[in-house]
């Protein structure tokens, strides 16, 4: 039997907005963000995908230094939860060459979600 193997990690961070809609940029206002990545990969030998440890400090270093208690505004443009989402996706490209980046979703309440997921070829 033939085996894929994914990998998600979750992880959370608080900052502010203000995005533009129809022309005019909302008031500032903060989320606590809930975002995941999903890698496809192969189990090496010692029965892993990656380290965990070694992804939780690549989100930390790449990823929430740039919008963990931050004005998102200073770091995006025009920072909604789909420009978040590829800033993010493409921060995770570059974490580990033998992964796929699957997929990346970013929550700005529980149910207000935007996922963005790699094509089939």
């Amino acid at each position: 039997m033939c085996r894929e193997y994914y990998i998600r990690k979750s992880f959370k961070f608080n900052a502010s907005h203000s995005i533009k809609i129809n022309g005019s940029f909302e008031n500032t206002h903060g989320h606590t963000f809930l975002a995941s990545i999903t890698y496809k990969g192969n189990k090496k030998q010692d029965g892993i995908i990656v380290d965990f440890n070694e992804l939780d400090r690549f989100i930390q270093r790449e990823i929430l230094s740039s919008l963990d208690r931050c004005d998102l505004n200073r770091t995006l443009e025009n920072p909604t939860t789909e420009n978040i989402a590829d800033f993010i996706w493409s921060r995770a490209e570059n974490f580990n060459r033998a992964l796929d980046l699957i997929e990346v979703m970013v929550c700005e309440s529980e149910n207000s979600c935007v996922y963005i997921q790699k094509r089939g070829k």
